[in-house]
């Protein structure tokens, strides 16, 4: 595990920054908008939004990115839910609220996040130095911070055409089969048509705390339909 870094190594590792902006203006580039040629403030809040709490936590003049997480995520809410509800007048407000909620789901912002060059940009401090670049929950919630720091330093429209370039295929996509990914959503539905009760889902678990397995089940009327497993109870 690596030692607590000094003043100079976290400049050092401050300016991985640079290569998150680089990678947005690129974007705004290839975007075809007006705001091709844009510079992204890169010494404020956007080295917050790579800083993860556990790095903070032993740097504690380093504020962390979780403030900033927490606007991400209502910004790209906004910015997908005004697109989506532009884009498909034909959809109903239930239809939208899927589609909003299949898209802006964080699990899926660890790929994204890859393509802003995230994984190498974040402190870490020990407890997650090692593993922590590859876990999806970790490059979701910095991807939201990012788009935080863009939002505040850089305003909403520049914020909306990183989301947007970002997420387009995605929003494409999922708004052939609005919240055809929730699946538990539609087996409760399917049931009920059927007069039957609602699913029993179980959980079990095994291996040591550092290296859980979870396992989950789901049973209709005594009966074992499937299971599935995974690190986390919302993999599994």
């Amino acid at each position: 595990m690596p030692p607590s870094l000094e003043q100079p190594e976290i400049t050092a590792l401050a300016t991985s920054a640079d290569t998150v902006a680089a990678r947005i203006e690129q974007i705004l580039l290839s975007g075809n908008t007006p705001l091709a040629g844009r510079k992204i403030v890169r010494d404020g809040l956007l080295r917050v939004a790579l800083t993860h709490s556990s790095f903070s936590a032993e740097n504690p003049s380093l504020p962390s990115n979780e403030r900033l997480e927490f606007l991400g995520d209502s910004v790209i809410s906004i910015i997908v839910a005004n697109y989506i509800y532009k884009k498909y007048p034909e959809l109903a407000e239930g239809d939208l609220a899927k589609l909003r909620a299949a898209v802006v789901a964080t699990s899926l912002f660890s790929t994204i996040s890859e393509k802003l060059a995230i994984p190498e940009a974040l402190l870490l401090g020990q407890g997650e130095f090692e593993k922590g670049r590859s876990k999806s929950s970790i490059l979701g919630d910095a991807f939201e911070a990012v788009i935080g720091a863009i939002y505040i330093e850089n305003g909403l429209e520049v914020a909306e055409v990183i989301v947007l370039e970002l997420l387009g295929d995605l929003i494409e996509r999922e708004s052939l089969n609005p919240g055809g990914y929730n699946f538990k959503s539609r087996l409760q539905e399917y049931l009920a048509t059927k007069g039957i009760d609602a699913p029993l889902y179980r959980i079990s678990f095994d291996s040591p705390d550092h290296d859980r397995n979870y396992y989950a089940e789901v049973w209709v009327q005594g009966e074992h339909l499937g299971g599935g497993q995974g690190k986390s109870k919302k993999a599994a």
